[in-house]
């Protein structure tokens, strides 16, 4: 069996639920193909659906990274930026550590230098959704 394939049918119904709210039509989720991301399906599947919720729309190239707690990951993901003279839309990477409590967000370390408009950071870090 493929690797991600323990981890695609948490991600599809994450996918799922929030297609049917209008917010993941063109969302790229990645994941890396690791033993410990397949452990991980079920924390990547609630992040997907908590960073969408808290974020809302505009996200692309999201990366979700486990670490070794089994309630926290790296999350890497671009979203719109500033517009430039040009009157085009630069992509800012933001890369953050997520801290989940159960389907809620608990806790967020924004590392991309957004100060306080990072999108992440628009609540408190322990706010609930």
């Amino acid at each position: 069996m493929h690797p991600l394939k323990s981890i695609l049918p948490v991600l599809g119904a994450a996918l799922t639920l929030l297609s049917a709210r209008g917010l993941a039509a063109d969302l790229s989720i990645n994941v890396p193909d690791t033993p410990q991301a397949r452990l991980a399906s079920d924390l990547i599947g609630r992040v997907t659906a908590a960073l969408v919720e808290r974020l809302g729309g505009g996200l692309s190239n999201v990366w979700i990274f486990p670490t070794g707690d089994p309630h926290t990951v790296f999350v890497q993901y671009s979203r719109a930026g500033t517009s430039t003279a040009a009157a085009t839309t630069v992509p800012v990477i933001h890369l953050a550590l997520v801290v989940m409590n159960g389907d809620h967000i608990a806790q967020v370390h924004e590392f991309t230098d957004a100060g306080s408009n990072s999108p992440l950071h628009a609540r408190p870090l322990h706010a609930k959704n």
